[in-house]
């Protein structure tokens, strides 16, 4: 059930992330994993087949959020993205799935998961084409199979996906977003009928992100004055106006700020940070899972420029002021696997021919005990945990690039290794 939330401002700023050329020149601090840990990881993995239902030995009951990291554009994440999710449904109950994006995308999907609408697709080529990530064939493909899941379980129980990035539309489509949880047929209290007029009205002419900004704080403030009317006027809905206009008030300021580069990174990184607080007050019985860019999933800082850099989990994690639970981290491991270039980002650089080895910098101590045992169990793809039992993971800092100390379960507590997959395709 949703419960009544206190107000809370909403702010932006934070550290930096560092070069490239920094990045590599930390890689060569990884701690090798000696050859005593194999039978370890052999004894505490399983083999994953993608399209087969999972059967994960590994007790996440526990956890109140279940973060998936990856490299975009690589084909096989999607269908065992999708295998997780569906895992992590049917075993645990978990229908809620954060999203590496903005308020639009999200609606986008979700309007899909509730009609499947194929037409939807013609839509999706057109309008998401230069998305990036959102903008792959892959990506329809894992719409449509979760549409397909959601189907075979009952409403209650079916997969949501909500935004936590400040990233997309802070315009007329958000607009539009907003207005959608209007009841258009019921007039507004006295107390708020201003700002419901000026948001409903599609007359008024807005120039520039300042202008949507302006009108975005104002109607944040009369939810925060006038609660009740608010939610009196909304309804069920009041709590997903309230959550959406928050979001894209954290949009307008992060795409708003001067900051470029690995400095926008991070302020994302606070934005999602905010974004969960708030979905952890709105459903205070929840589990979360997510899928999110590797260089975002880590619980604990990491020697990579900033010594005040943290990514949005490591913020959930020390953020003593909120009862977020149990965390876990499933980080990815990449053995030759092949991933989608934008040539407009990469000029010259033709699509699917760098292996991700390229793109990382990863040391290849990371990895190589890691594929040893794969390749003793035949496996293609397969799931490590790190906190079993005698888990050398537990006492020492191995596998983690830029380490700061401490020991590699600080950082994360399970490695899903994927070998050998193609690229995704831009449409």
């Amino acid at each position: 059930m949703l419960v009544p939330l206190a107000h809370c401002d909403l702010t932006e700023g934070g550290p930096v992330f560092s070069t490239a050329d920094e990045l590599a020149d930390e890689v060569s601090k990884v701690i090798e994993l000696p050859e005593s840990a194999i039978p370890y990881l052999k004894k505490n993995s399983v083999a994953l087949e993608i399209g087969k239902e999972l059967n994960i030995p590994f007790d996440m009951s526990n956890a109140r959020f279940i973060v998936i990291g990856e490299a975009h554009s690589v084909r096989d994440s999607f269908d065992l993205k999708l295998d997780f999710m569906k895992y992590f449904n049917r075993n645990y109950g978990i229908r809620y799935y954060l999203i590496e994006s903005g308020v639009s995308i999200a609606h986008d999907i979700n309007a899909y998961l509730q009609s499947g609408d194929e037409s939807f697709i013609e839509y999706f080529k057109t309008s998401w084409r230069d998305c990036g990530y959102f903008g792959l064939k892959e990506h329809y493909s894992f719409m449509r199979k979760l549409y397909e899941y959601n189907m075979t379980v009952p409403k209650d129980q079916q997969i949501v996906l909500i935004p936590i990035d400040a990233t997309g539309s802070w315009d007329e489509k958000a607009i539009k977003i907003l207005r959608s949880y209007l009841p258009g047929d019921i007039p507004a209290p006295d107390s708020i009928a201003a700002i419901i007029n000026e948001l409903s009205d599609t007359t008024l002419q807005r120039y520039s992100l300042t202008d949507y900004l302006d009108l975005y704080e104002r109607i944040e403030k009369s939810t925060s004055s006038y609660s009740s009317d608010f939610e009196s006027y909304l309804g069920q809905d009041y709590w997903d106006f309230w959550y959406t206009l928050r979001v894209i008030i954290r949009t307008c300021r992060v795409q708003g700020s001067t900051a470029d580069g690995d400095r926008r990174f991070n302020l994302r990184d606070k934005a999602a940070h905010e974004s969960v607080c708030d979905l952890l007050r709105i459903y205070p019985q929840e589990k979360f899972m997510s899928q999110y860019g590797s260089e975002h999933i880590f619980q604990k800082k990491r020697a990579i420029g900033n010594p005040n850099l943290s990514t949005w989990l490591e913020r959930l994690k020390n953020n003593t002021k909120i009862d977020h639970g149990e965390i876990i981290t499933i980080y990815p491991l990449y053995c030759d696997c092949k991933f989608t270039i934008d040539e407009e980002d990469k000029p010259g650089m033709p699509d699917f021919i760098m292996d991700m080895f390229d793109l990382t910098n990863e040391d290849p101590r990371i990895r190589h005990r890691f594929e040893q045992v794969a390749d003793q169990k035949g496996a293609r793809h397969i799931l490590f945990s790190l906190v079993e039992d005698d888990s050398p993971f537990q006492k020492k800092c191995y596998a983690v690039k830029n380490a700061t100390g401490g020991v590699t379960t600080d950082y994360f507590q399970y490695v899903l290794l994927i070998k050998g997959s193609a690229a995704a395709q831009w449409w």
